[in-house]
């Protein structure tokens, strides 16, 4: 299941800033690997990326298993998307980062299926000049 959250443009006293642009592309258990529909939806992102200055690629788990597993797996996660976006994109900006983090900053409550599910994601954030920083 992947989803797209463009987020609504702000104002602020100097001028207009908008906030990031960020697509969630959730994982099964215990996988790293794109799906036709992750590739799809990272490749929706190009026109945006040519326009961004910074993309950060936070791997995030659900609370399944033990602390350095889940690290690895965010990271995996993490990494997959980056190189993944290193082979489709012509240019990128030279602020790409990554930020992963098992046992971590959940989306959802993990008492549920639905809600551990929300949580194995991969979340790009592409960030201009003029916009918020996460």
């Amino acid at each position: 299941m992947t989803s797209v959250a463009e987020r609504a443009p702000v104002t602020a006293v100097a001028g207009s800033v908008r906030k990031p642009t960020v697509l969630a592309l959730t994982f099964a258990s215990d996988s790293a690997t794109l799906t036709p529909s992750h590739k799809a939806q990272l490749a929706s992102l190009l026109p945006a990326i040519s326009h961004s200055e910074r993309v950060l690629i936070l791997g995030r788990t659900d609370d399944v298993g033990t602390g350095g597993a889940n690290e690895a797996i965010a990271l995996a996660r993490a990494t997959a998307v980056r190189d993944h976006l290193r082979r489709i994109a012509r240019t990128l900006p030279q602020d790409i980062r990554i930020d992963a983090r098992g046992l971590c900053c959940y989306a959802a409550p993990n008492n549920t299926p639905e809600g551990r599910a929300q949580n194995r994601r991969v979340e790009v954030v592409l960030t201009s000049p003029n916009e918020v920083r996460p």
